[in-house]
């Protein structure tokens, strides 16, 4: 299985459309990205 995450901000897309949103740089959103990387660790996954 692949997986693809993305960081998001919310800021930028209420602001400037919700593509926008996406173009923000890793950790500079507001992914909860302890959250995230549990729920990945609780399925398992290896990235193989």
């Amino acid at each position: 299985m692949k997986l693809h995450i993305k960081e998001f901000s919310r800021e930028k897309m209420n602001f400037k459309g919700l593509w926008e949103g996406f173009k923000v740089e890793l950790l500079e959103g507001d992914n909860n990205w302890p959250g995230v990387m549990k729920a990945v660790r609780d399925v398992n996954h290896t990235g193989g």
